[in-house]
């Protein structure tokens, strides 16, 4: 799957529109009951990847399955009655709530739109099952504190009793004590309803604790993807051993090497050519340049697109 933007030009000037790639090639699975992370630089395209799984904008390629429907290929009612199964939640809760409504009639907006969605439970119930006191159903966003607001947008995207969510960096505005109980209020929630979700997130941390299965971006790309354990103790990809080297350390004692990338990453619209993390890779050599490495089986349930990994090439140390 891949999403293409054409940015820039003027209808006054000879400056030609740029096209920004911002999937540049997507290939995913997720399963009921499992959580999928995306994980990568600030402007890698993971917002825009959670948004097509969505169906929230279409794809310029390729086509999103959701329990065997493509969402491209259904009519609008179709599509709507589809929609009430899969939710969305925001990263900035106090942008995500309409301040002129109340906490109790934003939780079952959802649930007035999709007038079908399964069973509609009570206010109360859904506050409680998210950890909050039934009396702030009258009150104001502004009358909340963040973990309490976020704490409500994810009971208003549990409200359709959905089977598929997509968590757009839900704890990246949290102090580290609220990000715990929301982690643990997320997998609860999981472990009872049984969804599948994906769990977008720069915070490698966070990851380790919610996810079941990571997939790295960079530019667009995944370049590794496998179970999270199997991932943070050997890392394949380069780039992944760098964002994993960046983490503070995870347990007493742990070995760690020092990646050091260089510069910053490329121009989504001008991508460099072969692979496109060699400009700054510590190891990248001439076929590098070149040619745009595949993903490749690397292990049980686990792939990475490297040339080097590809030839069996010994390179880093697992940080």
């Amino acid at each position: 799957m891949t999403k293409h933007f054409r940015v820039g030009g003027s209808a006054f000037a000879t400056i030609s529109r740029a096209t920004v790639k911002a999937v540049a090639g997507a290939d995913l699975a997720v399963d009921r009951g499992e959580t999928l992370a995306v994980v990568g630089e600030s402007g890698c395209g993971k917002s825009t990847l959670g948004r097509l799984l969505l169906g929230l904008m279409p794809p310029s390629s390729g086509r999103v399955m959701f329990d065997g429907h493509d969402l491209a290929g259904l009519g609008s009612p179709a599509l709507r009655r589809l929609r009430a199964r899969m939710q969305l939640v925001f990263q900035n809760p106090l942008q995500a709530l309409d301040p002129r409504m109340s906490v109790g009639e934003q939780i079952v907006e959802p649930t007035v739109i999709h007038p079908a969605a399964g069973n509609r439970l009570p206010v109360a119930d859904l506050l409680a099952q998210v950890g909050l006191d039934p009396a702030l159903a009258g009150r104001f966003p502004h009358q909340l504190s963040g973990g309490q607001r976020q704490r409500v947008v994810i009971a208003r995207a549990m409200a359709t009793q959905p089977d598929f969510i997509v968590f757009d960096e839900p704890v990246s505005a949290l102090d580290v004590s609220v990000q715990a109980q929301i982690i643990r209020l997320i997998r609860d929630l999981q472990t009872a309803r049984g969804f599948a979700s994906v769990f977008i997130s720069h915070d490698l941390r966070v990851v380790r604790h919610v996810a079941d299965r990571v997939a790295v971006m960079y530019l667009g790309r995944i370049v590794e993807e496998g179970p999270v354990r199997a991932v943070f103790a050997e890392p394949l990809h380069p780039y992944t051993q760098a964002l994993i080297a960046a983490v503070p350390r995870l347990a007493p004692g742990m070995r760690r090497v020092r990646v050091v990338l260089k510069g910053e990453p490329p121009n989504p619209a001008a991508i460099p050519s072969g692979c496109p993390f060699h400009p700054r890779c510590p190891v990248a050599e001439y076929d590098c340049r070149t040619h745009a490495p595949a993903r490749v089986a690397a292990g049980p349930a686990r792939s990475v697109a490297c040339i080097r990994v590809a030839s069996g090439s010994t390179f880093l140390p697992a940080a």
